[in-house]
């Protein structure tokens, strides 16, 4: 087991292997679902600011998490520290912990968190004047009522 995952790998088996070769499209995978979600993430900015927030953090994590592991997917180089199998891995397990904290905080966190910024939200609407009670002075006068044979009465 130790001889297989710090032994010296070259960089055709990254692609003829096939777990390595899984790894490699989680890895490209996690690039492009992370690029995506940071780019969605702006959608939010207005609508739902904490959604915003934490989306736009998600994606830049699974970006950049997906950039250094292509990088270390590519140093697959005679005598360079990251041609071992178990960086890879590793680099696989830091993924996947990422996912499994986004999914812990949605579940757990953002529900609560979500709530209370839909109840702050509620009170600073309830204080801010409606367009209604900005018209003016004219909203004061009195209405004409219009009887039925189509005169007005006072």
């Amino acid at each position: 087991m130790v001889d297989y995952l710090f032994g010296i790998l070259s960089g055709q088996e990254l692609t003829t292997e096939p777990a390595l070769f899984g790894v490699l499209v989680v890895y490209i995978v996690s690039t492009l679902l992370g690029a995506g979600i940071w780019y969605w993430s702006k959608r939010y900015v207005e609508s739902n600011p904490l959604a915003s927030k934490y989306l736009r953090l998600m994606g830049g994590t699974f970006f950049w998490l997906g950039i250094a592991s292509l990088l270390v997917a590519g140093c697959f180089y005679q005598g360079v520290i990251f041609n071992r199998r178990a960086w890879l891995y590793f680099m696989l397990l830091l993924i996947y912990a990422t996912i499994a904290y986004s999914l812990y905080f949605y579940f757990t966190k953002y529900q609560e968190m979500y709530r209370m910024q839909v109840e702050a939200e509620r009170r600073r609407k309830r204080y801010v004047p409606t367009s209604t009670s900005l018209r003016g002075p004219e909203r004061n006068k009195p209405v004409r009522q219009v009887s039925r044979r189509g005169r007005a009465r006072k």
